[in-house]
């Protein structure tokens, strides 16, 4: 890993696995180097809210997956990691609230393949309406 982020120092998609490959002690302190090379990086920006998700600040963390389906609304995986979040988290009406506006975002890229919880071709569509049907809407 350390290669690859020598030769692309500035690709958020490493960044983010780089975080997610340290041992817990180092993930904190690698995030600090993720965030210094590419602050804008929704990829790097879920990966730093999912630490906030690991160690319940939730508060935190709801803030950083918000910042990453803003600065890259059509991220399905943003979506995916935001909306399980809320699903294990969130109110009713904030789980609503991630629906709707990641259904207003139209989502179309994925690069989470490896991870069984998202999908490569990212449809939401059809994940959205599994986790709807689940949902109270009264």
């Amino acid at each position: 890993m350390s290669k690859a982020l020598q030769e692309c120092p500035t690709s958020g998609i490493l960044w983010a696995k780089a975080i997610e490959l340290e041992p817990k002690q180092g993930q904190n302190a690698k995030s600090v180097d993720a965030l210094k090379k590419c602050e804008n990086d929704a990829h790097v920006i879920i990966a730093v809210a999912k630490l906030f998700w690991r160690d319940g600040k939730n508060a935190k963390a709801r803030k950083w997956f918000n910042r990453a389906v803003t600065l890259n609304p059509r991220l399905g995986d943003a979506w995916g990691a935001y909306l399980a979040f809320e699903l294990e988290n969130g109110t009713s009406h904030e789980q609503r609230e991630v629906i709707r506006k990641c259904v207003d975002a139209e989502p179309n890229q994925a690069n989470d393949a490896g991870d069984p919880r998202t999908t490569h071709s990212w449809d939401p569509s059809s994940g959205l309406a599994l986790a709807m049907s689940g949902m109270e809407w009264g």
